[in-house]
């Protein structure tokens, strides 16, 4: 599994739970197994097997949009002004109409699965630099789950292993 593969998943994992999620969790499980980050998914998906769709979608409500500081845009967690973060809004849309990304759903270009999937489709040299701008709201992320305890933390804490990341390029 290469660098666009993985990240397409992590995108997905981190999308609103439906029943298709099932099915492509497996899928993905079997191809990930073999991969050193593979440690950071395999509570989540133990988790995520064991609770019917229901409880996983009201779950996942509760975390991310019940929970203010687990937002899951970025720029909520980046201690910036109203103007600062509208320009970096922009900032982030020019970049996918670069490469013609669309964004989904009225999805704002800061939305962390958007974002992630838009990873996918650049090249690594620029992946990594944007992830390492947008460092701290990944980092925050993370805190806040692992307070939390949440399942979802494991999948925060993948951006923040510079060393496994290096293995999917």
């Amino acid at each position: 599994m290469n660098f666009s593969e993985f990240m397409k998943v992590l995108s997905f994992l981190l999308r609103y739970p439906d029943d298709n999620y099932r099915l492509e969790i497996e899928k993905f499980e079997s191809n990930a197994k073999s991969l050193n980050l593979y440690k950071y998914l395999k509570d989540f998906i133990a988790y995520y097997r064991g609770k019917p769709t229901l409880d996983l979608q009201e779950y996942y409500v509760d975390t991310f949009d019940l929970t203010p500081q687990n937002s899951l845009c970025m720029l909520d967690h980046m201690l910036l002004n109203n103007s600062q973060k509208g320009i970096e809004l922009i900032n982030i849309k020019s970049l996918y109409n670069e490469i013609g990304f669309s964004l989904k759903n009225n999805e704002l270009p800061d939305y962390i699965p958007l974002f992630i999937e838009y990873l996918s489709h650049i090249e690594k040299g620029t992946a990594l630099e944007l992830l390492s701008k947008y460092e701290l709201a990944f980092q925050s992320l993370y805190s806040s789950l692992l307070k939390s305890k949440s399942p979802y933390c494991s999948l925060f804490e993948i951006f923040l292993d510079k060393e496994a990341l290096d293995e999917l390029f």
